[in-house]
């Protein structure tokens, strides 16, 4: 089920040229969503369609999106302000089945990918699984293209996702 909710901006954290993280308080989104879903802003009068844009983190009644700068929509977005107020619908999509994964699930994301995979990451720990690998690419250059490094860490609140291959069986 999803849920319109006019939502606060608690911070704006610009992450590299053109890629923003924005804080909300949602806290009716952030207690139903489920991993691999996703939000619809509205930005602003000017733009018609609502922006879709992956939920990487929900817990405590906040409300964590990354997202990069694509057009008119998503700039709007990343002149928001604390204290600003967005209309947010969500949490939409199916999310992923978590119990599919496996009891050593691999993960693997690439650039704007990679932000959706910390709450998944967070749910399958959660549920008791013990992911083999993590694998992120979070470092942007400064057009805010994904670079791989071999060893990598992006943290969110309480999270903390890095390149960490493994060799046990």
């Amino acid at each position: 089920m999803s849920i319109q909710e006019i939502c606060r901006v608690a911070r704006n954290e610009q992450l590299g040229d053109g890629l923003f993280r924005l804080v909300l308080d949602a806290p009716q989104i952030a207690a139903a969503a489920q991993c691999g879903q996703f939000v619809h802003i509205a930005c602003g009068e000017g733009n018609l369609l609502r922006r879709p844009i992956s939920i990487c983190l929900a817990e405590d009644g906040a409300l964590h999106i990354v997202f990069q700068v694509k057009g008119s929509g998503t700039e709007w977005l990343a002149g928001r302000k604390e204290g600003d107020t967005l209309d947010v619908l969500g949490p939409l999509g199916h999310g992923f089945d978590v119990a599919a994964l496996g009891a050593k699930p691999v993960f693997l994301g690439g650039g704007i990918g990679v932000p959706p995979m910390l709450q998944t990451v967070k749910c399958v720990k959660a549920a008791g699984a013990a992911p083999r690998c993590a694998a992120f690419s979070p470092c942007w250059s400064r057009r805010g293209t994904a670079r791989p490094t071999p060893s990598t860490q992006w943290s969110s609140p309480g999270l903390l996702c890095s390149l960490r291959p493994t060799t046990q069986s």
